[in-house]
């Protein structure tokens, strides 16, 4: 009987400590979320009445200034040598039915941040390519270093098919032998047997030179879908957006563009639209990010499967295993 009683108060005690808690962590998510919403609405009015940088700096300083920090580390620490050290900005043999992938860091900082992205990447056979664009907002010369990049991924592949292809040739003239045939008589004669469909299938497929995905945080992002379009139909004026001088054009060596923490509007799905790329493009927003508060994703309301939202914050996205994981499901789809 006693026994009986103590079991039902060492129940009533776990009820009771499960509702409290529950009690904590509820009263916690609303106290995080009123501070949320008054420092993104501070963020708000720094970014329109007195300077855009100004209220980003803010934002990230009160609100992930956790996240701030490791980024730093990164930088100056964790991926502080040269990205072929660690396996990027290369292309090996274990790559060749994966297509590369081009890394673009934002407005503050390098591709160091950008490292266990690319480490998660690299570790799924996927080639990863990446720059230092520089610090502000988009700017012409950036996108300039982003088309740089793009030849000289593609001259990398193209030289590596072209020696692929010698290798081949070479192998193919080895294994070629002279065969002894009989006609009808002791008479013999020789005859080279060669394989030049084999050859000619194989010289079309190393000629091949896959299209370039690019995945892009931030105003990186906004460099992406910039570099999506030809310098011959655009160019970047001084407040940092894309103008066009004529119909729009496609680059035609870009894939699919994923952007990290910067939601598509509709300004953006539209351009992309008229170049035929919608179905290429992909959103993973930040669910805690007050720099981009107040920009509304159309692309959720088009193309709902091609957004993803994390929790996290607008630099803490990038350290988030679930962001990796997404990024990898929308490079496979």
């Amino acid at each position: 009987m006693q026994s009986t009683k103590n079991q039902t108060s060492n129940f009533s005690n776990n009820i009771t400590s499960m509702v409290i808690i529950h009690w904590i962590l509820t009263l916690g998510q609303k106290l995080y979320d009123i501070w949320f919403y008054i420092n993104t609405c501070l963020v708000k009015t720094m970014q329109k009445n007195i300077s855009p940088a100004l209220g980003a700096i803010f934002g990230m300083i009160f609100l992930e200034g956790h996240t701030m920090c490791k980024a730093i580390w990164y930088t100056f620490k964790k991926y502080r040598n040269d990205p072929k050290f660690y396996g990027f900005n290369q292309w090996d043999e274990e790559y060749s039915c994966h297509r590369p992938v081009l890394l673009l860091h934002g407005a503050v900082g390098s591709w160091s941040y950008l490292g266990d992205l690319a480490i998660t990447l690299k570790n799924a056979n996927i080639p990863v390519f990446v720059i230092d664009l520089g610090f502000g907002l988009p700017r012409e010369e950036m996108r300039e270093k982003i088309f740089n990049k793009i030849d000289e991924i593609r001259k990398l592949y193209s030289d590596s098919n072209k020696k692929s292809a010698d290798n081949s040739k070479a192998d193919q003239n080895k294994i070629n032998t002279f065969v002894i045939i009989h006609k009808r008589a002791p008479k013999l004669r020789l005859r080279r047997i060669t394989e030049e469909s084999d050859i000619g299938s194989f010289e079309k497929n190393s000629n091949t030179i896959p299209l370039i995905d690019i995945i892009a945080h931030s105003d990186g992002g906004n460099l992406a879908l910039y570099s999506a379009f030809t310098q011959d139909c655009s160019y970047i004026d001084g407040d940092g957006n894309l103008k066009f001088r004529t119909v729009p054009q496609a680059n035609p060596f870009i894939g699919k563009i994923i952007t990290v923490a910067l939601p598509s509007n509709h300004t953006e799905t539209n351009s992309i639209r008229d170049i035929n790329k919608i179905n290429d493009l992909f959103n993973i927003n930040a669910t805690f990010d007050a720099l981009m508060a107040n920009k509304k994703c159309a692309l959720l309301e088009e193309l709902p499967s091609h957004v993803e939202y994390v929790d996290a914050g607008h630099i803490g996205i990038v350290f988030n295993h679930t962001t990796y994981t997404r990024i990898l499901q929308f490079l496979r789809k």
